[in-house]
């Protein structure tokens, strides 16, 4: 019997997308148009001037050193944790949205921004706040100045999501090779009274063994083992297929996913969802 197996987890470009436990009960008509990022600990810092560039990438930080310019902080003489705000950035946010209908018909925000202060922001747990809000926690990495950085802001539900059943036909086998045929279809609509761009990930299945293969019919992408974040529709290395869409008020748009599974006529098609 041949197997052919759809792994559990959908990575992007930007890292692997998993659900969120936030969510908003109402969805809102306009976003805010700024990130706050709170200040680390004063455990993580020391106050002196900064007199370099800062470099290009910070895989990981140990120490970081600050100027702070306002009054010195009164600390107390003892072990206990102080909070001390070193300052605050106001970065100018984009959004957009990222669905996986395979496995939750919501879109959730997210807000992309260019660290353009003169800080680190450095790793560690952050709050996030969206309007004035706060709608959770989130795990932040080291980002240096003129670095980018995502985060999530959770569900929306202003981007409806519909997916159909997928179709399946069986040719007929010729000689030892059978083909069945897969389409699956999406529907995405924004309810919103702005336009918005929202992000589809939907799976290839890769197949296990040698003597099953699977050949993408739509879409059509070209060199699908580059991946180039600029194109509208690509393939990652997890043989997601990932769609670009800008929807305007009220628009609704239809992606479709077709692939072929060739096997051996004498053996039946399994197909399965591998577990981690």
């Amino acid at each position: 019997m041949g197997t052919l197996q759809r792994a559990p987890s959908y990575e992007t470009g930007g890292g692997t997308l998993r659900g969120s436990s936030i969510s908003r009960a109402a969805s809102r008509q306009a976003l805010g148009t700024s990130l706050f990022l709170n200040a680390a600990p004063p455990s993580e810092l020391q106050n002196a001037p900064v007199g370099k560039a800062a470099p290009a990438s910070v895989p990981s930080v140990a120490t970081v050193i600050f100027e702070v310019p306002r009054p010195p902080a009164l600390v107390p003489c003892n072990e206990e944790e102080v909070r001390v705000t070193v300052g605050l950035i106001d970065l100018q946010p984009t959004y957009d949205y990222v669905t996986v209908p395979k496995r939750s018909l919501s879109a959730f925000l997210k807000a992309h921004v260019k660290n353009s202060s003169n800080f680190y922001i450095l790793p560690g747990q952050t709050n996030i706040y969206s309007d004035n809000t706060f709608i959770g926690k989130s795990e932040l990495g080291a980002v240096a100045p003129g670095e980018d950085l995502s985060c999530d802001l959770g569900a929306e539900s202003g981007i409806e999501v519909v997916y159909r059943p997928m179709f399946k036909s069986k040719e007929n086998a010729s000689g030892q090779k059978a083909t069945v045929s897969f389409k699956q279809v999406i529907d995405v609509r924004n309810t919103f009274q702005r336009p918005v761009r929202v992000m589809v990930v939907d799976q290839l299945p890769s197949s296990g063994e040698d003597k099953i293969k699977v050949s993408l019919i739509e879409p059509n992408i070209k060199n699908p083992e580059k991946y180039d974040r600029k194109k509208p529709i690509r393939m990652n290395k997890n043989h997601n297929i990932e769609w670009d869409l800008d929807l305007h008020a009220g628009e609704t748009k239809e992606v479709v996913l077709r692939y072929n599974v060739e096997y051996p006529a004498v053996e039946e098609l399994e197909v399965s969802v591998a577990e981690e």
